[in-house]
């Protein structure tokens, strides 16, 4: 078998394991409250990186058409 990918999982699996992680993902214990608490506490997520200050100032000189 040395033409097919090593993570290669059959449809069937896939679907099985997909199923099985959704129910994982839906439970609602204190363990995972408390974790998000502290996640809030630490700052939460991170913001994405927004654009420069130079692209927010001048956009037509930018290419900016509208």
């Amino acid at each position: 078998m040395p033409n097919q990918p090593r993570n290669e999982v059959k449809p069937g699996i896939r679907r099985y394991l997909s199923k099985i992680g959704r129910k994982g993902g839906l439970v609602k214990s204190e363990s995972k409250a408390q974790a998000v608490r502290l996640n809030g506490l630490k700052g939460g997520r991170p913001k994405k990186p927004s654009l420069s200050l130079e692209h927010e100032t001048n956009p037509k000189e930018n290419g900016f058409q509208g």
